[in-house]
């Protein structure tokens, strides 16, 4: 309960630094890098979660699966089968689906996180959002915040 009542008051005093990530590996059930956060940064997490999860699932297209409650990955293949259904006309006619390389980012969401940069350039923030934009087809975005050219 102690640390509990510091995490508060660093909130409280805007004192509260982010700790660092402890790297390991798994490769069950396929081989994964993972990064945990502390016990103290998690509850954080999880508190900014339940205030910001009804506004940001409000935003979301319906077949958007991921990490959300009363979704998932049955529930998003159970979808993609009914729209195979549809398409193939039950599976009389051969259907195809094609996954483009996706963008993880909207341009708007790129913008808004440079700019959370520029004012706020401490290593710790360009680290968080560079581990972010690792998982997906953001190579140029990672070159820029880096401060590489690309």
């Amino acid at each position: 309960m102690a640390k509990i009542l510091y995490l508060h008051q660093d909130l409280k005093d805007k004192k509260y630094i982010h700790g660092a990530y402890y790297a390991f590996n798994i490769s069950d059930p396929k081989p994964r890098n993972i990064h945990k956060a502390t016990v103290r940064d998690r509850l954080l997490h999880h508190a900014l979660y339940r205030i910001l999860y009804p506004y940001f699932d409000n935003k979301f297209i319906f077949d958007s699966y991921s990490c959300r409650v009363g979704k998932g990955t049955h529930k998003a293949i159970n979808r993609l089968r009914g729209f195979y259904r549809k398409v193939s006309k039950n599976n009389t006619r051969t259907c195809w689906v094609h996954f483009p390389k996706h963008r993880v980012l909207r341009t708007s969401t790129k913008k808004r996180m440079l700019k959370k940069l520029s004012e706020n350039s401490k290593e710790e923030s360009k680290q968080s959002y560079l581990g972010m934009l690792k998982h997906g087809d953001t190579y140029k975005l990672q070159k820029k915040i880096s401060g590489d050219k690309y």
